[in-house]
């Protein structure tokens, strides 16, 4: 059976590899950091099963999962999710993907889910689809609820058009220090970590 973990951290990488090869001695274990360098493997159609890191950058995971549900004759795929990304999660609903497999406990639920893998079950690992398709519904019912002044919306939306801090301060005459202040707020209101993510949800609400 040959695996492939694709993640950017390299600690998980290790950590996952490391089991595999001790629980799995029949397995062979590939490592990719990105969509580039899956796209630059070789032997594609011979892997039987990838392992993703869902917190791969931006939409990274869900272009790797895309990519490699799209090889014809091409491996399954698991995801490791810490349940966080609504649209990761979202998005990865799109695909036949079997297993989500929770962080909180990741090398047990991995267990399972290869386990079940190998016996040639279709699992769905220690979450099912249904599971995720109620945690998304939720959590998207909280993000749209979520209270924007209109100060914020109005820095949201600079922010959306690339100005900087700066540029912002100048333009509604208030501190850079303020402007910092609201940048800070909106992340945390929002729950995202940076810029980025802002952006993608101001756009998902009509906010510009």
């Amino acid at each position: 059976m040959h695996f492939l973990l694709v993640s950017n951290s390299p600690l998980w990488v290790d950590l996952i590899s490391t089991y595999l090869k001790g629980n799995f001695p029949s397995i062979t274990v590939q490592k990719a950091v990105d969509l580039a360098a899956v796209e630059e493997l070789n032997n594609i159609e011979n892997i039987d099963l990838g392992l993703v890191d869902i917190r791969l950058s931006d939409k990274e995971a869900s272009d790797v999962t895309r990519f490699l549900l799209n090889v014809e004759n091409g491996p399954e795929v698991f995801l490791f999710s810490p349940l966080k990304d609504v649209d990761l999660l979202k998005d990865s609903l799109k695909y036949r993907i079997h297993s989500y497999i929770l962080d909180e406990n990741p090398i047990s639920n991995l267990t399972h889910c290869i386990e079940e893998f190998l016996d040639g079950k279709k699992t769905l690992g220690r979450k099912s689809r249904k599971e995720v398709k109620q945690w998304v519904s939720k959590n998207e019912s909280l993000i749209s609820s979520i209270s924007l002044s209109k100060r914020e919306r109005e820095i949201l939306r600079m922010i959306c058009e690339e100005k900087t801090s700066t540029e912002i301060s100048n333009d509604l005459f208030i501190s850079e220090h303020t402007v910092l202040t609201h940048r800070k707020n909106l992340l945390k209101k929002v729950g995202c970590k940076n810029t980025v993510g802002l952006v993608h949800y101001a756009y998902q609400n009509d906010i510009i």
